[in-house]
């Protein structure tokens, strides 16, 4: 971009633009016909696919939102410029700033916090599933109690549970039993 290539256009049947080694990124929506292909001092070649300027300077600043591997030694690089750019970077700006303020942060400490949440969420999730099996096996006791219903030397047992609870509760049985 800061090269400032000049960027030349031209309008081409599709099928003479394709044999000239234009790139075809967005070769579904067009068809048969003429289109329109950008040129950029032997860096790119490829057809139209929303760049409207008479010279790479005149993108200025740019951020990598996306690249991925389209075809065996290409790869497809998606960024976001100009305006689109400026409004992204005010918003996510706005987003960080309220989370600092909202956790009496500084700005640097964002992520970090983050991070140290996440990894307090994890750890208390594991402690609530450790004290609902420890709750059902307490209760165990009384639910046998209350639910077993005996029937010619056979004790029958009918309870709802999800599959989980019933692992936890048939353990806790078979250990009392």
């Amino acid at each position: 971009i800061k090269e400032a290539h000049p960027v030349q256009t031209k309008v081409l049947p599709l099928q003479e633009a394709l044999d000239l080694g234009a790139l075809a990124f967005f070769a579904d929506k067009y068809e048969e016909g003429e289109v329109r292909v950008l040129s950029m001092e032997k860096i790119s070649l490829e057809l139209c696919g929303g760049t409207h300027v008479s010279n790479t300077q005149e993108i200025g600043m740019v951020r990598l939102d996306s690249e991925a591997a389209i075809a065996s030694g290409v790869r497809r690089i998606e960024m976001i410029a100009g305006e689109n750019l400026m409004q992204s970077l005010k918003k996510e700006s706005s987003v960080i700033r309220e989370i600092a303020s909202s956790h009496k942060i500084s700005l640097e400490e964002v992520a970090d916090r983050i991070l140290d949440l996440e990894e307090t969420v994890e750890e208390q999730q594991k402690e609530y599933l450790n004290l609902q099996k420890k709750l059902l096996r307490f209760e165990s006791r009384e639910l046998l109690e209350k639910l077993a219903v005996s029937s010619e030397g056979f004790t029958y047992l009918f309870w709802e549970s999800d599959q989980a609870d019933l692992r936890t509760f048939l353990q806790t049985l078979s250990e009392q039993i």
